[in-house]
């Protein structure tokens, strides 16, 4: 699936899009990381050069999978990432796919995360046809993991997160997961939710600059785009 697709969702309040990433969205990518509240369960802050090197990897991952984190776009305003992203930890469910979500805490308590969750597991479920969808977050992290509930995943297990320091509070994570099957039986339907799933913008009339296909000849080039 190596091609451009965008995801809209409609959100009754704030109008909010899943789109690739645009170069504009690289002040609020930086600010996002160097928020204290963003961070608190990761290991540190990261400085703007480690910012753009995370953008690099989310395309990477687009151009490997045909797939990747999405810009939350509210308004015009980059709000966070959220999607899907090959998981290649040492852990003992890899290989796998993980939902994740990160926003600027001014769009916290909006739904978005929420929603935005809801149709990142239908396109990977209905698009892709995955099997199985996991999500993880630092076990203290009950705000992480409450919207992991609130679409319907599962409480799994906990693990240790390979990455991080044995002493580190941070390593005790857990792990949810979601299989295609349960997707299908769930009780709430597109309308329930408030949340339309859109054909690719691709094709759509736009004054906006296009996001890059996945396919780069080089991945310096995505760097450059964004330095």
């Amino acid at each position: 699936m190596n091609e451009l697709y965008d995801r809209v969702v409609s959100h009754a309040a704030q109008g909010s899009v899943l789109r690739r990433l645009l170069p504009q969205d690289r002040a609020g990518f930086v600010e996002m990381n160097r928020d204290a509240s963003v961070r608190k369960y990761f290991p540190g802050l990261l400085t703007p050069d480690e910012s753009v090197g995370e953008i690099v990897r989310i395309e990477q991952n687009w151009q490997t999978h045909g797939f990747g984190p999405w810009s939350v776009d509210v308004r015009g305003e980059f709000a966070g990432i959220l999607g899907l992203k090959w998981v290649s930890l040492d852990v003992p469910f890899a290989p796998a796919v993980e939902l994740l979500y990160r926003l600027i805490p001014r769009f916290w308590d909006q739904g978005l995360a929420t929603e935005g969750s809801l149709a990142a597991l239908e396109f990977g479920f209905c698009e892709l046809r995955l099997d199985t969808l996991v999500a993880f977050a630092v076990e203290a992290n009950t705000r992480s993991r409450r919207v992991m509930e609130k679409v319907g995943m599962v409480y799994r297990s906990g693990f240790d997160h390979p990455s991080i320091p044995e002493t580190s509070p941070l390593r005790r994570h857990v792990l949810y997961t979601m299989k295609r099957a349960d997707w299908h039986q769930r009780p709430f339907t597109n309308s329930d939710r408030g949340v339309t799933i859109g054909r690719s913008m691709q094709n759509r009339s736009s004054t906006r600059p296009t996001a890059p296909v996945s396919s780069f000849d080089d991945v310096r080039q995505v760097q450059d785009w964004y330095s």
